[in-house]
Order: structure tokens, then C-alpha cells, then sequence
């Protein structure tokens, strides 16, 4: 979901986050996050959902692209950053290596969502199913 949308309010029975729309853990600042957040709940009708996909902050710890990767410094850097601020950035580009991101703890995640005006139903890992 954009940051704005040319959308009518309130028509949708539901809205994702995710997908060939801007996904969570592509807006890096909490204030991107939280106007996707509540452009979602302004397309939705006032009973429907938005559903949240965004990515664990310990997703490069346990899901590197290969064996042995931590052993490497330069993905070692990142993942220590990953896990301290949830920034995932690397400044060069190295094949199979996950893009600019923004990793979550849950409980930030669930922050976020309440913080845009809506209530968290559901989660499960690193999907939240929200209503509107």
C-alpha cells in the first residue's frame, strides 16, 4: 500500500500490504510506515482488514543466503545493525543479498499498526492480520 492513494475512502473490503504494492519492510522510517498504515485503513470500509507483512529483525541472523555467511564481515556488519535498529542496509551490491529494509520486532510492529488508528486481531511470525 502507497503512502497515498487516488482511492476513494472506505470502499474496499480489504487492503494488503505486500505484494507489487509498497511492502512494510520497504519504508525504512516509522513516519513512511505509519502514513502506508493509515492510507490502507482510509481505503477500507470500517468493518474490513488490512493485512501486514513485514519481515523479523533477526531474519538475516536465521535466514542468511548461505552457510558460513556470518563469517563474513561485511554481512556480519549488517546483520549487527539489523538486530540493533532493524535498519537492514548494505552499501555495495552483492548478488542474493536482501535489498534496503526495515526489519521489526512484533511488538513494534503491533505499535505501529495502533499507532495508525488501527487494532491488531491477529499475528502469526512476521504477518499481522489487522482490522480496520
Amino acid at each position: 500500500m502507497a503512502r497515498r492513494q487516488s482511492l476513494r475512502g472506505q470502499l474496499y473490503r480489504a487492503a494488503v500490504t505486500w505484494g507489487t504494492s509498497r511492502p512494510m519492510y520497504h519504508l525504512t522510517t516509522r513516519s513512511d510506515r505509519i502514513k502506508s498504515l493509515r492510507e490502507a485503513s482510509r481505503v477500507v470500509r470500517p468493518d474490513g482488514i488490512v493485512a501486514v507483512a513485514a519481515i523479523s529483525r533477526f531474519a538475516s541472523l536465521c535466514d542468511g543466503p548461505g552457510p558460513g555467511i556470518l563469517l563474513r564481515p561485511r554481512f556480519r556488519k549488517i546483520v549487527e545493525r539489523d538486530l540493533a535498529e532493524g535498519q537492514h542496509w548494505h552499501p555495495e551490491y552483492v548478488p542474493r543479498w536482501f535489498t534496503t529494509a526495515y526489519f521489526h520486532e512484533p511488538q513494534q510492529l503491533q505499535t505501529e499498526i495502533e499507532d495508525a488508528g488501527m487494532q491488531c486481531e491477529n499475528s502469526s511470525g512476521s504477518k499481522v492480520l489487522l482490522a480496520a
